[in-house]
């Protein structure tokens, strides 16, 4: 549907922050954001859009 990521980060454990799922990056005119809720990357946690501009 969106190609390949321009990034994309793996799931991992962080001690103290606990388990972070991963996600996936697409730069388009706007950027979209995937955060994943498990570890299968199966269940979408949160989608932020932001501009290209304040993109870090």
């Amino acid at each position: 549907m969106m190609g390949t990521p321009s990034k994309s980060g793996k799931a991992v454990n962080i001690p103290i922050l606990g388990e972070h799922f991963g996600f996936d990056r697409y730069d388009d005119e706007t950027l979209y954001h995937f955060e994943y809720g498990n570890l299968a990357q199966t269940c979408i946690k949160k989608i932020p859009l932001m501009s290209l501009e304040t993109a870090p």
